[in-house]
């Protein structure tokens, strides 16, 4: 369960440090891995890639925080977002065996309205293979 915490608002230093420290941006492979998966959204080159737990456990291993901080304002990061929620919270046992090192970060993620609706439609997904 994820526990309320307040956010102090970044100073200059923190936004400075922030801006040096940004990772790169997922690779178009990994964007279509992830779709395949079930991440919400509709990429122009489609994946022929089967969707299991293997390849699921490899690319929520490779997800950090701060690899994912830069999407948040995208779509992508909706996306991503909703589909990380979804599984946190109707597949827990798998969650806590590959995702449990980005649980702080998520629970301090509010979805919006759109975002609950992404979140339904990667359920769907999420279920035909889990």
């Amino acid at each position: 369960m994820c526990a309320k915490r307040r956010l102090q608002p970044p100073t200059r230093d923190t936004e400075l440090e922030m801006k040096q420290s940004r990772p790169l941006a997922l690779s178009s492979e990994e964007w279509g891995q992830l779709v395949s998966l079930g991440v919400p959204l509709v990429l122009p080159l489609k994946s022929s890639i089967d969707p299991n737990q293997s390849l699921l456990q490899a690319l929520l291993q490779r997800l950090s925080p701060e690899a994912i901080e830069d999407l948040m304002k995208s779509r992508e990061g909706s996306a991503l977002r909703s589909w990380l929620r979804a599984l946190h919270d109707h597949y827990p046992q798998i969650w806590r065996r590959f995702a449990g090192h980005l649980d702080s970060w998520l629970c301090t993620q509010e979805l919006s309205g759109a975002e609950i609706k992404l979140r339904r439609i990667a359920l769907a997904s999420l279920a035909g293979y889990l």
